[in-house]
């Protein structure tokens, strides 16, 4: 039999962007959530438990995305989860060293709640199954960013 739901983690040091996201994750997808304030506390979390898909932040204090990148990649266990980086910035070198180390998608901060989960979608369906996917169209309405967001919050 196989599992009932997705586990996906957001490492991201917005608690704000995180319960954005947590309850945009939760209405599209059979999923549970795992949220890591900081990469350090994200690794220690993967080095005994498994996940089917990650959202990395790319600009964070105690250690930035890519590097969390880099060490998330040197366990062979997570070498092709998909992960989706996130970021106020898409510089084209940054974007270069994210596509080397196998992101699955970029994510600009802010982005709305569809194009989110389209993304994600795509990817569900990609690498595991459609089976994953809440079977109603969910409308957003209640999930938008608000205009505080929207300023600079994420």
């Amino acid at each position: 039999m196989g599992k009932s739901e997705l586990n996906i983690m957001l490492i991201d040091d917005n608690e704000m962007f995180r319960k954005f996201l947590r309850k945009l994750l939760e209405v599209s997808l059979k999923t549970s959530v795992i949220e890591a304030e900081n990469p350090k506390d994200a690794i220690s979390y993967l080095e005994n438990s498994d996940v089917d898909l990650i959202f990395l932040d790319m600009q964070m204090p105690v250690m930035d995305g890519l590097m969390a990148l880099k060490l998330i990649r040197a366990n062979t266990r997570f070498k092709e989860t998909p992960v989706i980086a996130c970021s106020a910035l898409s510089a084209p070198k940054l974007l270069l060293e994210l596509g080397k180390l196998g992101i699955s998608d970029f994510i600009v901060k802010p982005s709305s709640p569809g194009i989110i989960i389209q993304k994600v979608k795509k990817i569900i369906v990609e690498q595991y199954s459609d089976e994953f996917l809440n079977p109603i169209p969910h409308n957003f309405e209640d999930i938008e960013v608000t205009e505080e967001q929207h300023i600079g919050k994420f």
